[in-house]
């Protein structure tokens, strides 16, 4: 197969935007990269694959196997290739599925759910959405000041479990709290109650601020419970993946929180 040497390809145009939220949004498509897009691929088809011309051993695989499932894939030079990728050092081939059209109702099943309130940083975001994914959350919900939960580096932190775990965008927790009584909404903040003994009564929505600002003060003011993480001394704050995925493990395995449904 013949390789596209031009940067002006309709194709590789399209891909080259969706580096950019306003991108993903103009084409109702995200960029996925690496040759682990397959994994998606049984809940979601892409539209099209990408693939350079000098690609690793894997990523060729990865397209061949992409091929037998009947989807499009282009082979691209090395330099067009380099505009389509959002990292440095590519792994060689990349895949671009449809934005999922993900609702409330998705979300908010009666099992957790976990929300990031001004979670800018693209790696702790999509870390959250693969430890959310890993610990059977229903879903997440990204507050205002929050990453672009289909940005090319949070769809990379989350191992692509954006293409299967339903995620979506509030204005506000105040709306949720109105549309949801029967969840009760946690922040983690310092000063709440000890996470080992949270044992919420009904299905929960667990709150994460950043690092730097934490919860923000509209947030704070609707929350039902606080939960804190104990940690040794000297040690103030953690990252807000690793402390969100320590509460969402402790509600899966040994919280025994149970599904509810509204």
């Amino acid at each position: 197969m013949t390789a596209v040497t031009s940067a002006g390809n309709r194709r590789v145009k399209l891909a080259a935007s969706l580096h950019r939220p306003q991108g993903c949004a103009e084409h109702g498509a995200f960029l996925v990269e690496g040759p682990r897009f397959l994994d998606g691929a049984r809940q979601s088809r892409p539209l099209f694959v990408m693939v350079s011309a000098e690609a690793s051993t894997e990523a060729l695989a990865a397209a061949e196997r992409a091929r037998a499932m009947g989807l499009e894939v282009i082979v691209l030079t090395p330099q067009v290739f380099a505009r389509v990728a959002d990292t440095k050092t590519p792994q060689g081939i990349v895949a671009v599925y449809p934005l999922p059209e993900w609702g409330e109702a998705d979300v908010f099943r009666g099992g957790t759910v976990i929300a990031l309130d001004g979670v800018s940083d693209p790696g702790n975001a999509g870390t959250i959405i693969r430890s959310a994914a890993a610990f059977q959350s229903d879903g997440a919900v990204f507050l205002p000041g929050s990453a672009y939960p289909f940005g090319p580096k949070t769809t990379r932190a989350a191992a692509g479990t954006n293409i299967s775990l339903p995620v979506i965008t509030a204005g506000s927790l105040q709306e949720l709290k109105d549309k949801h009584p029967r969840y009760v909404f946690a922040g983690a903040e310092t000063g709440g109650i000890p996470l080992r003994e949270f044992r919420p009564a009904g299905p929960v929505c667990i709150v994460v601020g950043s690092e730097a600002h934490g919860l923000s003060s509209p947030t704070r003011a609707c929350l039902s419970e606080r939960v804190a993480i104990p940690m040794a001394g000297g040690v103030d704050s953690l990252n807000a993946g690793v402390c969100a995925s320590i509460i969402l493990h402790h509600l899966h395995f040994v919280g025994n929180c149970p599904a509810f449904t509204e």
